[in-house]
């Protein structure tokens, strides 16, 4: 393996920069050829697809008083590194604060010194606009205007909610692989130093974002022992820390695509945990194999209504349009039973109960006669007849807004608040949906 010669960051410092620790003036000389290019010329497509004015950098020209005056500045430098601080420019060189003292950077290595608040500015503006439109290429788009300018938390942060709508969004993905937005733990160490800085990986990525852990995922399948990594994320998946569980099956689902499905299907519906139950529903849709949702499906019938619940809420994650009929049947049944679904009934006796003698059965032997008493009961009281119900969070309104949220995030369509609005789209759409979403495999003659 080849050596990298930076180390890890804690993920709360890691993800408030994109450059390094602070530079330091002994330092400061290592910027004189650029390390990798500026973030900023690796946004891809997204960015440039919309209109120039609307994405563009609020740096305006700024003459050499208004450059002098230190403020807070994100400076981009050559080496791709950026650093956010109070800056000033003096006698044409670029100075940031850093411990409270003055360090002057080489001369021609910032490229670009926009004011902080500017860009925060800028960033408010387009975040409305991009929030409005609820398209994840936007969002995507957004995020990469954002580790452009500087912000890498921020761009973390949007690519997470990218990926919790798209969980396999090839653009977010590959941005994701190819724009350093913050430094992993890693595993180009030597042999016997690996167990250690693969325990490291796994501890780091069980508390990072959603994002963040598709950074140790690619960086667990540069491994060439992938057995020993899925071992280990199986082990993971039945681990008690939530976190881990999650991490787990969400790099199952991205490096093991469809070869673990059944420990998947367990834990999308029966985990205790939400966040491990939709990280196992989204890591079966990577599968591409609609057959899942069969178990799932019929989890939607069972007698426990926080299987079916959580059942109705894992279909919408795992992302097959083929789940969308099932779910409207499930809509439809609760909706029409008014949330009964097979009451138990029984009896309840309150009262006494008397024994008495009511008579004698008399046997004669030989030479004696034998009395064999009648035992009966004399009953007093009243029997109630009752149905049991009992009680629960999951019950009609929590069951169908897990039923209409798995429908509006499978279909992005949204009819109404009801189980009837979805009832009536259903009808009015059926057939175009299906023409739409599902392949027909033709049938063979023979």
């Amino acid at each position: 393996m080849r050596t990298r010669t930076h180390r890890s960051l804690g993920l709360p410092l890691a993800l408030s920069l994109l450059a390094s620790a602070p530079l330091f003036a002994q330092e400061l000389d290592t910027l004189a050829e650029p390390a990798v290019e500026p973030a900023s010329a690796m946004l891809s497509a997204p960015v440039d697809e919309l209109s120039h004015q609307e994405w563009s950098t609020t740096t305006r020209p700024q003459d050499a008083e208004d450059l002098s005056r230190s403020v807070r500045r994100i400076l981009h430098l050559r080496s791709g590194q950026v650093l956010t601080g109070v800056a000033r420019q003096e006698d044409g060189q670029w100075q940031i604060k850093l411990g409270g003292e003055w360090q002057s950077l080489p001369d021609g290595q910032v490229l670009r010194h926009p004011k902080e608040a500017d860009v925060l500015r800028e960033k408010k503006r387009l975040e409305k606009d991009v929030r409005a439109s609820a398209d994840v290429d936007r969002q995507l788009a957004f995020a990469q205007w954002l580790a452009g300018e500087g912000l890498g938390r921020d761009a973390l942060l949007e690519l997470d909610r990218v990926l919790d709508a798209k969980p396999h969004h090839a653009g977010a993905l590959e941005f994701l692989r190819t724009t350093p937005l913050i430094r992993i733990p890693s595993l180009d160490v030597p042999a016997d130093e690996l167990p250690a800085a693969k325990a490291e990986l796994m501890r780091w990525a069980a508390q990072a974002p959603i994002a963040a852990r598709e950074l140790a995922i690619a960086e667990l399948a540069r491994l060439e022992d992938t057995d020993g990594t899925k071992a280990e994320l199986l082990q993971g998946l039945g681990e008690f820390s939530v976190r881990r569980r999650a991490f787990c099956a969400q790099g199952l689902g991205r490096l093991y695509p469809g070869q673990e499905a059944k420990r998947l299907l367990v834990h999308s519906i029966l985990d205790s945990s939400g966040d491990v139950r939709r990280a196992a529903a989204k890591a079966l849709g990577g599968a591409e194999e609609p057959g899942l949702i069969v178990p799932v499906a019929r989890a939607l019938n069972s007698s426990n209504p926080r299987v079916r619940t959580q059942a109705a809420e894992a279909l919408g994650y795992m992302g097959y349009p083929a789940a969308v009929e099932p779910l409207v049947g499930y809509v439809s049944a609760v909706t029409q039973s008014g949330g009964s679904r097979g009451v138990p009934h029984g009896y309840y006796f309150h009262g006494i109960q008397r024994a008495y003698v009511q008579d004698f059965d008399v046997e004669v032997a030989t030479f004696q006669a034998v009395a064999d008493p009648q035992i009966n009961v004399l009953i007093e009281g009243e029997i109630i007849e009752g149905g049991v119900q009992s009680v629960s969070i999951y019950d009609r309104p929590t069951e169908l807004r897990s039923g209409r949220g798995a429908l509006q995030r499978l279909t992005g369509a949204n009819p109404g608040r009801t189980g009837r609005d979805w009832m009536r789209w259903w009808e009015k759409n059926e057939s175009d949906w299906k023409d739409k979403n599902l392949k027909r495999v033709p049938v063979s003659e023979n």
